[in-house]
Formats: C-alpha cells, sequence, structure tokens
C-alpha cells in the first residue's frame, strides 16, 4: 500500500505534487503523529506557529467572544438574528486556502448582520 500526502510544510517549501510513501515508512509516521496530539496547542506544538494555525486561534476567540455578545444582548424580538449571526460560522470549513476563503465570508456575514441589525 502506498500513500500520497501533500503537508502543509513541504508545500510551504514550494513542493507542487503529493509525495508517496510506502506503508513501512507512512505507519510508523502516523504513529508519532498520533502520540505528538498530546502536545498539540501547546507551547511545544512544532506547527503551532504557522500564519494558517494562529488564525484558527484568532477565529475560535473570535468566535467566542461574538457568542457571549449575542448571548448577552438575546431577547424574543431579536433572537432569529442573534442564531443567524452565530451560524455563519458554518462557512468555515475545509483546508488552508478554502478555509481562508470562508473565513472572509464569515466576517462579511457577521459584519452585515452587525450592521442591519438583524
Amino acid at each position: 500500500m502506498t500513500f500520497h500526502l501533500h503537508p502543509p510544510t513541504l508545500r510551504a517549501m514550494g513542493r507542487g505534487r503529493k509525495t508517496e510513501l510506502p506503508e513501512r515508512l507512512a505507519l510508523p509516521m502516523f504513529r508519532a503523529l498520533r502520540a505528538g496530539q498530546r502536545i498539540r496547542g501547546t507551547r511545544l506544538d512544532p506547527f503551532g506557529r504557522t500564519d494558517h494555525r494562529r488564525l484558527e486561534r484568532l477565529i475560535a476567540n473570535e468566535y467566542e467572544a461574538l457568542c457571549w455578545s449575542t448571548a448577552a444582548g438575546l431577547t424574543t424580538s431579536n433572537h432569529a438574528s442573534g442564531m443567524a449571526r452565530l451560524g455563519a460560522a458554518r462557512e468555515i470549513r475545509g483546508y488552508e486556502s478554502v478555509k481562508e476563503a470562508g473565513i472572509e465570508r464569515y466576517r462579511e456575514l457577521v459584519g452585515e448582520t452587525v450592521a442591519t441589525g438583524r
């Protein structure tokens, strides 16, 4: 069995194609990655300092603040608009450039609902 991978680190270094790894190399690597899950989000995370990971953390914090501010001003008359604001997060999905485009759409939708008072 052969695994076809395109890790973000290689992509950032300019590698435009997927790398083929035989099973005997890939499976130990996957085990090491699984063991490394414990350090994800900590200072020891080697990938946590990338621009993309920083953006993910920023969006998570923005969304949490949005949840708190929406909940603080929630009434029966503005419930639907509040849920629409929170539902805008559904735009964020995918990997890298797809996710970044979704983040832009999310921010536009949240800004529109705040500006129009919907």
